[in-house]
């Protein structure tokens, strides 16, 4: 059944790693009282040229026929075209519209800016932030091999990596790539500039090849995610071999103030890529979706700040597919980065081989489990996995404990078809091995795919209640310059109760390493 949105609050996407200062802000709504200052320094990006924003939209009772059904798509695009006619910005075509969020993206100017946070259709404004990648074997580690051993790889599962690319062409991958797409944004004038990376130079390609890696350093990232999701070769394997891959490119290139050009994915094209996979829900059976990636600083569960995500990842959580996402690597001990830290997330820090937290990776009361992330034995520098060009490198960081969680969520739907998101988490979280981490006497479970295995097919996997979205606390008031005033937040009427249809399931028909010989499969 497609269920209704909520509109809650707003959210922080940064990738940790480049031009921390940048990156690190917390998404905050301008339009509420604690985004005033914020408010003032987009504004003096929106004056300069252009400031790139997310808007969300309040909901409205009248854009649904009364007493009819109406698709949950055509109830947002009603609630869009609502909005810009009360604008009137009737040749406005920088926009882009989501499917299945009450959210739209845009490059506005100073007056348009001044409208949207005048208008009382607009719930939020939010400043479309860069975010970079989250950098800093396993398979026998986690009873992958135990797992695979006893048939349990993933076989008709299907997991999406929203990253920077993934190498369809590398052996480890040989056709595991069943699906591609790239959003990536170009715009000369806003602030900061950026420059889209899709293969054939446009800001939006879906079909074979889309999803070609971009052209930078940092760019193979999303085919090492990928490698470590389902990879497979003679000599080892990913948690999930059996497994196939739905691959999206984010990422363009963006005038960073300190460090130049630089590869970052703006919050915008992360939530078109998730809507993007969403609408595959019916032609391909998707058991997870991994985002290695994330920033900001969240002591609770972020749902009260996270709004442009909250409405996607709840229709993929109700869709039956876990959003797994990195905690992140800046060595917190009492906080997560975002979207790790939405309540619906599940949310992944990083061990090593003798079950210790990695030094670099968040914690936080609520991080939802831990996975292989770094390898101490092979000097640190991480799991070892398939790269662009056929190779295979080893990179640390939470970024490749993700992914053996997308995997392992691959693994369990392929033993146990009609498991829900909470039962796997469950069998997961209850077979797993508890690992403390020194830094703050956190336990957090370390997967063991085949205990979980065992565990959901005994019937062991009871479904956990979900995290407990709880209020930000008060934050102390820091001393800033006047900015402009906005106006107040408008109150959105009542959350309207969307249509809701039944959307149908359909039946999905169904290497050589490099020279370091040790790889995921291997410690």
């Amino acid at each position: 059944m497609m269920q209704g949105w909520v509109l809650r609050g707003a959210l922080a996407l940064a990738m940790a790693a480049v031009s921390a200062t940048a990156m690190a802000a917390d998404m905050v709504n301008l339009k509420s009282a604690g985004g005033a200052s914020a408010a003032g320094l987009l504004a003096a990006k929106a004056a300069k040229g252009g400031a790139r924003v997310i808007v969300t939209l309040a909901a409205e009772p009248e854009a649904a026929p009364k007493g009819g059904a109406m698709p949950l798509e055509d109830y947002i695009d009603s609630l869009q075209t609502r909005t810009l006619q009360s604008l009137g910005w009737v040749n406005f075509n920088d926009i882009v519209r989501y499917e299945f969020s009450p959210a739209m993206a845009m490059a506005v100017d100073g007056p348009r800016l001044q409208q949207l946070m005048s208008s009382n259709r607009v719930a939020g404004v939010y400043e479309d932030r860069m975010n970079t990648l989250f950098l800093a074997d396993s398979v026998p580690a986690v009873g992958g091999a135990a797992a695979r051993a006893a048939g349990i790889g993933g076989k008709g599962m299907t997991v999406a990596v929203i990253d920077s690319g993934v190498d369809s062409a590398h052996p480890f991958l040989k056709g595991k790539v069943v699906a591609e797409a790239c959003f990536s944004t170009a715009a000369d004038k806003a602030v900061p500039k950026m420059v889209a990376t899709c293969p054939g130079g446009s800001g939006r390609e879906i079909g074979p090849g889309a999803a070609r890696p971009c052209l930078a350093e940092s760019c193979a990232h999303g085919t090492h995610v990928a490698g470590i999701v389902a990879g497979k070769g003679p000599d080892f394997t990913g948690v999930a071999p059996e497994a196939e891959i739905i691959a999206a490119q984010v990422f363009s290139i963006y005038e960073d103030p300190v460090a130049g050009k630089v590869l970052g994915s703006a919050t915008s094209d992360l939530l078109r890529a998730l809507e993007w996979v969403y609408s595959l829900r019916d032609t391909h059976r998707i058991a997870a979706v991994n985002l290695s990636l994330g920033g900001g600083q969240f002591r609770h569960p972020c749902d009260a700040e996270s709004q442009p995500y909250v409405p996607i990842f709840k229709l993929l959580r109700e869709a039956g597919i876990a959003v797994v996402v990195a905690a992140g690597n800046e060595s917190f001990t009492d906080s997560l980065a975002a979207p790790a830290c939405l309540s619906s997330a599940i949310s992944v820090g990083a061990s090593d081989r003798d079950d210790a937290v990695a030094s670099f990776s968040n914690s936080a009361n609520f991080l939802s489990l831990l996975a292989p992330g770094i390898d101490r034995a092979a000097g640190g520098r991480g799991i070892n996995s398939s790269v662009p060009g056929g190779r295979f490198e080893r990179m640390p960081g939470t970024s490749m404990a993700a992914p053996h969680v997308a995997g392992a969520f691959a693994a369990l739907r392929s033993a146990m078809p009609t498991a829900s998101v909470e039962q796997m988490l469950a069998a997961l979280k209850g077979s797993g091995k508890p690992v403390r981490d020194p830094r703050n006497g956190i336990s957090v479970p370390r997967i063991q795919v085949d205990g979980a295995a065992s565990r959901l097919v005994s019937g062991g996997g009871h479904a956990a209640p979900p995290r407990p979205a709880e209020p930000a606390p008060p934050r102390p008031a820091e001393p800033a310059p006047p900015p402009p005033q906005a106006d107040p937040a408008p109150v959105p009427p009542p959350q309207a109760e969307p249509p809701r249809r039944d959307v149908p399931r359909k039946p999905v028909p169904r290497q050589r390493p490099g020279d370091d010989d040790d790889g995921i499969g291997r410690w």
